[in-house]
């Protein structure tokens, strides 16, 4: 199966980049051809990291959704971190994802963090809304 993964990846310091790196490792191993779509601006290793998404152009999220379709992917796995996403151009991207029949999985690594009432009430509609546009959701 041919899957793409968007998320950060080292040398970026985060968790949540060293968790996808063994998710990749272990699909890998599986026998699944896997490519990570990551943020621009790293010296990445790796040479099937793909640096496409820019938060602060919101054609990244076009082009890296035509790169899935022009590359056949089967499968698209996103690491969710809400602070790592353009807040507006990420659910265009995931419904361009699934007009291109890809399966989508997003992995939720926050969930609803405020005590405020109205911020939680945002951040929990915003979030639902995302569910529109995938297959699976582990949180």
């Amino acid at each position: 199966m041919r899957i793409a993964i968007m998320s950060t990846q080292p040398p970026r310091e985060c968790g949540i980049g060293l968790y996808a790196s063994r998710l990749i490792n272990a699909l890998r191993k599986k026998g699944h051809e896997v490519r990570v779509l990551s943020f621009k601006g790293y010296d990445y290793k790796d040479k099937y990291i793909v640096p496409i998404i820019s938060n602060h152009n919101p054609f990244s999220y076009l082009k890296a959704a035509n790169y899935l379709k022009r590359n056949g992917f089967d499968k698209l796995i996103v690491e969710y971190e809400y602070v790592f996403y353009n807040l507006l151009c990420f659910p265009f991207f995931l419904l361009l994802a699934r007009l291109y029949n890809i399966k989508v999985a997003l992995e939720f690594h926050t969930v609803v963090p405020y005590e405020d009432i109205l911020k939680k009430g945002i951040f929990t509609l915003y979030h639902s809304a995302l569910l529109l546009f995938t297959d699976h959701v582990i949180m």
